[in-house]
């Protein structure tokens, strides 16, 4: 199967691991956003309705890209599950340089 460009899984690394059952396995593990700078991404104020997948729409020109946006908040409290995006909340959004070298 191919790998979309756009993927987090495009960069990944493939992983050998022993499954208690089935023996040795292969894994292919997402690629994770490194720390990025505090110059490197804005603060964004959800607004009722937004998505990852509309913010990295609206900022990257496409959808797939919304786990750069999701990833680079995985330390953000307000954030119990990654997809819960709440008016008013506080997010950073890389920018688009940063966005297009992961």
């Amino acid at each position: 199967m191919a790998i979309n460009f756009n993927s987090r899984y495009s960069r990944g690394t493939l992983d050998l691991w022993n499954h208690p059952d089935k023996g040795e396995q292969l894994s292919l593990a997402p690629y994770v956003v490194g720390d990025i700078g505090e110059e490197d991404y804005v603060t964004h104020i959800v607004v009722e309705g937004e998505t990852f997948e509309s913010l990295a729409y609206e900022n990257y020109g496409t959808s797939e890209r919304w786990w750069v946006i999701a990833q680079a908040n995985r330390d953000n409290d307000d954030l119990f599950f990654p997809l819960d995006l709440t008016a008013g909340m506080r997010i950073r959004i890389p920018m688009p340089q940063v966005a297009n070298r992961v």
